[in-house]
Protein backbone atom coordinates (compact mmCIF):
# COMPACT_ATOMS: atom_id res chain seq x y z
CA UNK A 1 0.00 0.00 0.00
CA UNK A 2 1.32 3.46 -0.89
CA UNK A 3 1.87 5.77 2.05
CA UNK A 4 0.78 9.40 2.29
CA UNK A 5 3.89 11.30 1.23
CA UNK A 6 2.71 14.41 3.03
CA UNK A 7 3.95 12.53 6.09
CA UNK A 8 7.15 11.37 4.36
CA UNK A 9 9.82 13.86 3.35
CA UNK A 10 13.15 13.91 1.54
CA UNK A 11 15.01 17.13 2.31
CA UNK A 12 17.49 18.22 -0.35
CA UNK A 13 20.17 20.44 1.19
CA UNK A 14 21.81 23.15 -0.89
CA UNK A 15 24.02 26.21 -0.47
CA UNK A 16 23.10 27.72 -3.83
CA UNK A 17 20.08 28.52 -5.97
CA UNK A 18 18.73 25.53 -7.89
CA UNK A 19 17.16 26.42 -11.21
CA UNK A 20 15.78 22.95 -12.00
CA UNK A 21 14.58 21.23 -8.85
CA UNK A 22 13.63 17.57 -8.69
CA UNK A 23 9.86 17.52 -9.11
CA UNK A 24 8.91 14.46 -7.10
CA UNK A 25 6.31 14.15 -4.38
CA UNK A 26 7.87 14.70 -0.95
CA UNK A 27 11.18 16.17 -2.18
CA UNK A 28 11.74 19.50 -0.40
CA UNK A 29 14.69 21.85 -0.89
CA UNK A 30 16.31 23.46 2.14
CA UNK A 31 19.02 26.12 2.10
CA UNK A 32 21.95 26.44 4.46
CA UNK A 33 22.46 29.97 3.14
CA UNK A 34 20.15 32.80 2.06
CA UNK A 35 22.29 33.05 -1.09
CA UNK A 36 20.17 30.12 -2.25
CA UNK A 37 16.96 31.70 -3.55
CA UNK A 38 13.37 30.45 -3.92
CA UNK A 39 13.56 27.43 -1.62
CA UNK A 40 10.81 25.91 0.48
CA UNK A 41 12.87 25.96 3.70
CA UNK A 42 16.00 27.45 5.25
CA UNK A 43 17.78 25.95 8.22
CA UNK A 44 18.30 29.33 9.93
CA UNK A 45 14.68 29.39 11.12
CA UNK A 46 13.09 28.21 14.39
CA UNK A 47 15.37 26.00 16.52
CA UNK A 48 18.63 25.97 14.55
CA UNK A 49 22.45 25.89 14.56
CA UNK A 50 22.90 27.52 11.15
CA UNK A 51 25.79 29.68 12.40
CA UNK A 52 27.84 26.47 12.72
CA UNK A 53 27.48 25.60 9.03
CA UNK A 54 31.13 26.34 8.07
CA UNK A 55 32.25 23.52 10.37
CA UNK A 56 29.09 21.39 10.56
CA UNK A 57 28.17 21.35 6.83
CA UNK A 58 24.88 19.53 6.17
CA UNK A 59 24.57 18.74 9.88
CA UNK A 60 22.96 22.14 10.39
CA UNK A 61 20.10 20.88 8.24
CA UNK A 62 20.04 17.54 10.03
CA UNK A 63 19.72 19.39 13.34
CA UNK A 64 16.92 21.53 11.90
CA UNK A 65 15.07 18.41 10.73
CA UNK A 66 15.46 16.84 14.16
CA UNK A 67 14.11 19.84 16.03
CA UNK A 68 11.48 21.24 13.65
CA UNK A 69 10.00 18.49 11.47
CA UNK A 70 7.17 16.12 12.33
CA UNK A 71 6.63 13.24 9.90
CA UNK A 72 6.68 9.46 9.63
CA UNK A 73 9.69 8.85 7.40
CA UNK A 74 12.40 11.36 6.56
CA UNK A 75 15.56 11.56 4.49
CA UNK A 76 18.46 13.80 3.57
CA UNK A 77 19.93 14.22 0.09
CA UNK A 78 22.24 16.79 -1.49
CA UNK A 79 21.54 19.18 -4.35
CA UNK A 80 23.88 17.13 -6.55
CA UNK A 81 23.56 13.70 -4.93
CA UNK A 82 20.41 11.57 -4.91
CA UNK A 83 19.42 7.98 -4.26
CA UNK A 84 18.79 6.33 -7.64
CA UNK A 85 17.56 3.02 -9.01
CA UNK A 86 18.45 1.36 -12.29
CA UNK A 87 15.65 1.38 -14.84
CA UNK A 88 17.54 0.00 -17.84
CA UNK A 89 21.11 -0.57 -18.95
CA UNK A 90 23.19 2.49 -17.97
CA UNK A 91 20.09 4.47 -17.01
CA UNK A 92 18.95 5.47 -13.53
CA UNK A 93 16.06 7.44 -12.04
CA UNK A 94 15.97 9.36 -8.77
CA UNK A 95 14.05 7.21 -6.28
CA UNK A 96 10.52 8.34 -5.50
CA UNK A 97 9.36 8.11 -1.91
CA UNK A 98 6.89 5.30 -2.58
CA UNK A 99 9.82 3.14 -3.65
CA UNK A 100 11.90 4.10 -0.61
CA UNK A 101 8.93 3.54 1.71
CA UNK A 102 8.49 0.02 0.31
CA UNK A 103 12.11 -0.77 1.19
CA UNK A 104 11.54 0.36 4.77
CA UNK A 105 8.92 -2.35 5.13
CA UNK A 106 11.86 -4.74 5.53
CA UNK A 107 14.73 -2.48 6.55
CA UNK A 108 15.51 -0.04 9.35
CA UNK A 109 17.33 2.49 7.19
CA UNK A 110 18.35 3.22 3.60
CA UNK A 111 21.92 4.38 3.02
CA UNK A 112 24.24 4.97 0.06
CA UNK A 113 26.28 1.99 -1.09
CA UNK A 114 29.56 1.84 0.78
CA UNK A 115 32.69 3.34 -0.74
CA UNK A 116 35.97 1.42 -0.49
CA UNK A 117 38.95 3.68 0.23
CA UNK A 118 41.59 1.03 -0.32
CA UNK A 119 43.15 1.79 3.07
CA UNK A 120 41.79 1.60 6.60
CA UNK A 121 39.14 4.15 7.56
CA UNK A 122 41.32 5.61 10.32
CA UNK A 123 44.34 5.99 8.01
CA UNK A 124 42.20 7.50 5.24
CA UNK A 125 40.78 10.08 7.64
CA UNK A 126 44.14 11.08 9.13
CA UNK A 127 45.85 11.37 5.73
CA UNK A 128 42.99 13.22 4.01
CA UNK A 129 42.17 15.61 6.86
CA UNK A 130 45.54 16.03 8.61
CA UNK A 131 44.24 15.74 12.17
CA UNK A 132 43.56 13.12 14.84
CA UNK A 133 40.06 14.31 15.75
CA UNK A 134 38.43 11.02 14.71
CA UNK A 135 40.61 9.05 17.09
CA UNK A 136 40.03 11.56 19.90
CA UNK A 137 36.26 11.72 19.58
CA UNK A 138 35.99 7.94 19.42
CA UNK A 139 38.11 7.69 22.55
CA UNK A 140 35.60 9.99 24.22
CA UNK A 141 32.70 7.80 23.02
CA UNK A 142 34.27 4.74 24.64
CA UNK A 143 34.91 6.63 27.87
CA UNK A 144 31.18 7.40 28.04
CA UNK A 145 29.96 3.99 26.87
CA UNK A 146 32.36 1.04 26.75
CA UNK A 147 29.93 -0.99 24.61
CA UNK A 148 31.28 0.99 21.64
CA UNK A 149 34.86 -0.18 22.18
CA UNK A 150 34.87 -3.31 19.99
CA UNK A 151 32.68 -1.63 17.36
CA UNK A 152 35.14 1.25 16.97
CA UNK A 153 38.24 -0.97 16.93
CA UNK A 154 36.75 -3.06 14.13
CA UNK A 155 35.45 -0.04 12.22
CA UNK A 156 38.87 1.66 12.23
CA UNK A 157 40.34 -1.36 10.42
CA UNK A 158 37.62 -1.51 7.77
CA UNK A 159 38.29 -0.07 4.31
CA UNK A 160 34.74 0.85 3.30
CA UNK A 161 31.91 2.87 4.80
CA UNK A 162 28.65 4.72 4.13
CA UNK A 163 29.34 8.30 3.07
CA UNK A 164 27.67 11.70 2.57
CA UNK A 165 25.41 11.73 5.69
CA UNK A 166 22.56 10.69 3.39
CA UNK A 167 19.73 8.46 4.62
CA UNK A 168 16.04 7.64 4.57
CA UNK A 169 14.33 6.09 7.60
CA UNK A 170 11.66 6.53 10.24
CA UNK A 171 11.81 9.96 11.85
CA UNK A 172 11.94 8.47 15.34
CA UNK A 173 15.08 6.53 14.41
CA UNK A 174 17.00 9.53 13.11
CA UNK A 175 15.83 11.52 16.16
CA UNK A 176 17.54 8.92 18.34
CA UNK A 177 20.74 9.25 16.33
CA UNK A 178 20.63 13.05 16.45
CA UNK A 179 20.28 13.08 20.23
CA UNK A 180 23.41 10.92 20.48
CA UNK A 181 25.37 12.76 17.78
CA UNK A 182 24.80 16.39 18.72
CA UNK A 183 25.36 15.82 22.43
CA UNK A 184 28.70 14.30 21.48
CA UNK A 185 29.72 16.99 18.98
CA UNK A 186 28.70 19.97 21.12
CA UNK A 187 30.78 18.61 23.98
CA UNK A 188 33.76 17.74 21.76
CA UNK A 189 33.97 21.07 19.96
CA UNK A 190 34.70 22.85 23.26
CA UNK A 191 38.18 21.26 23.18
CA UNK A 192 38.98 21.72 19.47
CA UNK A 193 41.34 24.44 18.24
CA UNK A 194 41.39 24.86 14.45
CA UNK A 195 44.00 27.63 14.28
CA UNK A 196 46.16 27.07 11.23
CA UNK A 197 43.82 24.51 9.63
CA UNK A 198 42.92 24.59 5.94
CA UNK A 199 39.37 25.78 5.26
CA UNK A 200 38.59 22.33 3.87
CA UNK A 201 39.61 20.62 7.11
CA UNK A 202 37.57 23.10 9.14
CA UNK A 203 34.50 21.26 7.86
CA UNK A 204 35.47 18.96 10.70
CA UNK A 205 32.12 17.93 12.16
CA UNK A 206 30.67 17.06 8.76
CA UNK A 207 33.63 14.76 8.11
CA UNK A 208 33.54 13.25 11.60
CA UNK A 209 29.81 12.60 11.47
CA UNK A 210 30.13 10.50 8.31
CA UNK A 211 32.28 8.09 10.33
CA UNK A 212 30.23 8.42 13.52
CA UNK A 213 27.03 7.59 11.63
CA UNK A 214 28.60 4.27 10.59
CA UNK A 215 29.70 3.54 14.15
CA UNK A 216 26.24 4.28 15.57
CA UNK A 217 24.51 2.15 12.92
CA UNK A 218 26.79 -0.82 13.67
CA UNK A 219 26.33 -0.38 17.42
CA UNK A 220 22.54 -0.29 17.05
CA UNK A 221 22.65 -3.40 14.85
CA UNK A 222 20.40 -1.80 12.23
CA UNK A 223 19.15 -3.60 9.15
CA UNK A 224 20.52 -1.50 6.28
CA UNK A 225 19.56 -1.44 2.61
CA UNK A 226 22.22 0.12 0.41
CA UNK A 227 21.21 2.07 -2.71
CA UNK A 228 23.19 3.64 -5.53
CA UNK A 229 23.84 7.37 -5.37
CA UNK A 230 24.25 9.48 -8.50
CA UNK A 231 26.36 12.63 -8.45
CA UNK A 232 25.68 15.36 -10.97
CA UNK A 233 25.50 19.15 -10.86
CA UNK A 234 22.13 19.06 -12.67
CA UNK A 235 19.42 16.43 -12.75
CA UNK A 236 16.31 16.18 -14.95
CA UNK A 237 13.45 17.86 -13.10
CA UNK A 238 11.45 14.64 -13.19
CA UNK A 239 14.39 12.82 -11.62
CA UNK A 240 14.66 10.44 -14.56
CA UNK A 241 17.43 9.08 -16.75
CA UNK A 242 20.80 9.92 -15.29
CA UNK A 243 23.58 7.91 -16.85
CA UNK A 244 25.81 5.18 -15.49
CA UNK A 245 28.76 7.56 -15.20
CA UNK A 246 26.81 9.75 -12.77
CA UNK A 247 26.51 6.77 -10.44
CA UNK A 248 30.20 5.89 -10.71
CA UNK A 249 31.31 9.53 -10.51
CA UNK A 250 31.37 9.56 -6.71
CA UNK A 251 33.53 6.44 -6.60
CA UNK A 252 36.00 8.10 -8.97
CA UNK A 253 35.84 11.37 -7.02
CA UNK A 254 36.56 9.74 -3.67
CA UNK A 255 39.33 7.49 -4.99
CA UNK A 256 41.09 10.38 -6.77
CA UNK A 257 40.81 12.54 -3.64
CA UNK A 258 42.41 9.75 -1.62
CA UNK A 259 45.25 9.28 -4.10
CA UNK A 260 45.99 13.02 -4.04
CA UNK A 261 45.97 13.05 -0.23
CA UNK A 262 48.31 10.04 0.02
CA UNK A 263 50.72 11.51 -2.53
CA UNK A 264 50.71 14.82 -0.64
CA UNK A 265 51.34 12.97 2.63
CA UNK A 266 54.28 11.03 1.14
CA UNK A 267 55.76 14.19 -0.38
CA UNK A 268 55.64 16.02 2.96
CA UNK A 269 57.14 13.05 4.79
CA UNK A 270 59.98 12.61 2.25
CA UNK A 271 60.70 16.36 2.24
CA UNK A 272 60.99 16.29 6.03
CA UNK A 273 63.37 13.34 5.90
CA UNK A 274 65.65 15.12 3.38
CA UNK A 275 66.05 17.99 5.80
Amino acid sequence: MEKDNQMNKMFVVTHKTIENKINKDGYLYIGVSRIAKDLEFYDDTNDNINSKNPTYCELTTLYWIWKNVKCDNVGLSHYRRFFVKETSNNSYDVCDLDYLNSILDNSDIILPKKINFGVSILKQYEIAHRNDALYKICKRIVEKDNTYSDVIKKFFKEKEMYCYNMFYCKKELIDKYCAWLFDLLFDFEKDVNMDGWRDYDKRLYGFLSERLFNIWIIHENLNVTQIDVAMNDTFPTDGGCVNHYSVKKDLIYYRNSLIRAINRHLWVRNSTKKK
